[in-house]
């Protein structure tokens, strides 16, 4: 289990890194087209209108890579939802085990006529209720921290187009 929780902070590394490089290239990209566009020996028109042409190409590319962003959030977060899923359904099975033991030891006190077994049952059923509300507990946690990434990453994504409309205006 913490084997594929280890694997997906690799695979999540690796896509940051990724994307990170990405953005890069499109910032050098729209950088040399701009620097290209200034120095070239052209008129004022047609250094308008390539100014134009690639604002228009980094805003597509920003949404290009915003999608991108999106994409693998959304992904990250159903990794997130699977692994914290196979987690509480271990602590549920073994919650399950517990009560069966539990009754299991309760029939036997049951036959002995042992007082101290139903103490030791009740003790384990109160421990067996407390794990149960940390699994809910924890289920409500995650699906909270994916809504709050997603919420995150359609800001960050908006910010981005913003930016690049912004930019592209600037350039007109």
């Amino acid at each position: 289990m913490f084997n594929k929780l280890i694997e997906e902070r690799k695979r999540r590394k690796k896509r940051e890194k990724a994307i990170e490089g990405a953005k890069n290239i499109a910032i050098g990209s729209a950088i040399g087209a701009a620097a290209g566009l200034l120095f070239a020996p052209k008129s004022g028109k047609e250094t308008r209108e390539d100014i134009v042409e690639g604002a228009k190409d980094v805003a597509y590319k920003v949404s290009d890579g915003a999608q991108y962003i999106i994409e693998e959030t959304k992904y990250m977060a159903e990794q997130i939802k699977y692994s914290a899923n196979d987690l509480v359904e271990d602590l549920k099975e073994k919650v399950e085990a517990l009560m069966e033991s539990a009754e299991s030891l309760k029939e036997e006190a049951d036959e002995l006529g042992v007082s101290l077994g139903d103490i030791a049952i009740e003790t384990a059923e109160d421990v067996v209720d407390t794990v149960e509300d940390t699994v809910e507990d924890v289920e409500d946690k995650v699906e909270d921290a994916v809504e709050d990434v997603k919420d995150k990453v359609k800001d960050k994504v908006e910010d981005v187009k913003d930016k690049a409309k912004d930019k592209a205006e600037d350039k007109k």
